[in-house]
């Protein structure tokens, strides 16, 4: 079965989407369960290569780690046969790169949950809004819907 086209993801045209083929990549689920190395390897710059990855994940979110048979415990396996907490049977948690808590703080997802970050982010994003609708963008979500109510109030 082929996966998402790499065209799809923004950024990414006919060019761009063969240099990631060539580095075997050929869709955009294998490309967000992507090595930033060999990325790099392929010519991207290390931002550029963390930027493709995390749109990637975007567009189809983080891939999932397949557990071999070998290594799922047995039905009716006792818990002291679980292996141990970080052993060589447990689920690897580990950013898929280097910059992951980096990429993840520039798309916007805040890495300390607070409700006061929250509503700083909410009065950011209100007072983002509010700069591109006086330059004439448009309403595009409810909330901002609700904003321009807001604003002309």
């Amino acid at each position: 079965m082929a996966g998402t086209n790499l065209t799809v993801l923004r950024g990414v045209g006919a060019a761009k989407a063969k240099k990631i083929e060539d580095a075997g990549f050929k869709d955009v689920e294998s490309l967000a369960g992507a090595d930033l190395d060999t990325l790099v390897g392929a010519g991207f710059t290390e931002k550029a290569a963390s930027a493709l990855i995390a749109t990637a994940i975007e567009e189809v979110g983080a891939p999932v780690v397949e557990v071999e048979e070998s290594d799922a415990p047995a039905p009716d396996a006792k818990e002291s046969d679980a292996p141990e907490k970080g052993g060589p049977g447990a689920p690897d948690t580990a950013p898929r790169h280097i910059g992951a808590d980096k990429t993840r703080a520039s798309m916007g997802v805040s890495l300390k949950s607070s409700k006061k970050s929250k509503e700083d982010d909410d009065t950011k994003r209100k007072a983002e809004f509010r700069r591109q609708w006086e330059g004439g963008a448009n309403p595009s979500t409810i909330e901002e819907f609700r904003w321009v109510k807001e604003f002309l109030g």
